[in-house]
């Protein structure tokens, strides 16, 4: 018995250091950009964005490493919290770009 318990401890994956980055729009928060808390994050972490419009570099074009995350409005008001990429036809940009595996 003491050994089958100690068995289902070991294999049980436990989230014990995942973060929560928050990112505010105005460059305030634990990270200044989105593209900086992906950056930083470790697998398993959790970015929430502020409400507010997030713009130009380091918010748009995001880039992310194969890391598993997840982002989030933190009031869920999916008009209050806004990616704008500023693309145009002479200048595109995108949200994210995602690999395979991240």
């Amino acid at each position: 018995m003491f050994a089958l318990v100690l068995i289902l401890i070991l294999s049980t994956t436990v989230r014990v250091s995942a973060r929560t980055w928050e990112v505010h729009a105005d460059g305030t928060g634990d990270a200044p950009t989105i593209q900086a808390a992906i950056d930083s994050l470790q697998s398993d972490d959790d970015i929430v964005l502020a409400d507010g419009v997030y713009s130009g570099p380091g918010n748009r074009d995001l880039y992310n490493a194969e890391k598993l995350f997840t982002i989030a409005s933190q009031s869920g008001n999916p008009t209050a919290c806004v990616i704008d990429c500023q693309g145009a036809p002479d200048d595109p940009h995108w949200g994210f770009a995602l690999d395979v595996g991240g």
